[in-house]
């Protein structure tokens, strides 16, 4: 019996997920131990030496742990086992390279269908790829590596907010006890090294509606998806001087178009924390 496995919906176009069959396999034995988690596990830890080379200096993360931490997620989800090493390679180096680990939100590596279009213009699996999704936290702590402070804060229908913008930046938000009510919208505000005010970023309810999509993420777990469309708004707004700020934003907005990084990261990289990334020696 075939088995059926829920497509990936495209955040981009708010679609909602179909389901559609997976073939049988249709591997060789050469190929089988090209997959799964043991050919993962073999990818990750046969490159352990280039994860190490991208990562910054003097941030306490190890290849060892971000390696780890990354197989951790891939046990947990069937569809990562699935993708293709080299795509989760290139994940864990894109995670590395900004300095971000994959524990406590930081950072996801997220499966996606490949998939084609057949003689009749229907979709055919190909197979699963392995994108990797900056968090709403992660965003934060890079931001804060350069000086930049970023607080995020839902609020709520009993709460009262008086949010004054232009050459004020003030946001004067009161919280009671007991039930706040449910969320009426999330904001962002942005600080610089100095802790003043330079920015805030405001969503209501439908700010979110535009951005909201199908997905796993926004079904279940709808107030971290909003606090992480807030703060990426606001992490436009900073000035992208140093290279992990760049390359961090890069690496967001492939995966909302669905594109690889094996161009940022597949070369590797020499980090610098206050320098633009530069392709080093580094092969499949």
């Amino acid at each position: 019996m075939n088995e059926k496995i829920r497509r990936l919906s495209d955040r981009r176009a708010n679609m909602k997920p179909s389901w559609v069959p997976i073939p049988p396999p249709a591997y060789s034995p050469s190929e089988i131990q090209k997959l799964g988690l043991p050919a993962i596990q073999r990818m990750l830890r046969a490159k352990q030496d280039a994860i190490a080379r991208v990562l910054p200096p003097d941030l306490g993360i190890t290849a060892e742990t971000l390696i780890q931490n990354a197989l951790r997620q891939v046990m947990r989800d069937r569809r990562l086992m699935l993708c293709d090493p080299y795509t989760v390679l290139d994940s864990v180096l894109a995670a590395a390279v900004v300095g971000i680990d994959l524990v406590a939100d930081q950072g996801f590596l997220i499966p996606y269908e490949h998939t084609i279009k057949d003689d009749h213009g229907d979709r055919v699996h190909i197979g699963w790829r392995c994108g990797f999704l900056p968090g709403y936290k992660g965003l934060l702590t890079v931001s804060q590596r350069f000086g930049w402070h970023l607080e995020v804060q839902e609020v709520r229908a009993h709460d009262r907010i008086d949010v004054r913008k232009g050459t004020q930046n003030i946001i004067l938000h009161n919280v009671g006890f007991g039930d706040r009510g449910g969320m009426v919208g999330v904001y962002c505000v942005v600080r610089d090294a100095q802790m003043r005010v330079c920015f805030i970023e405001t969503m209501d309810l439908g700010d979110i509606a535009k951005v909201r999509t199908d997905s796993d993420a926004w079904r279940y777990y709808p107030g971290e998806m909003a606090r992480k469309s807030v703060v990426r708004r606001a992490y436009k707004w900073l000035p992208k001087d140093a290279g992990q700020l760049r390359l961090l934003a890069e690496m967001d907005d492939r995966f909302d178009r669905g594109e690889s990084l094996h161009d940022l990261v597949g070369m590797g990289a020499t980090p610098g924390a206050d320098s633009d990334v530069e392709p080093a020696a580094f092969a499949h």
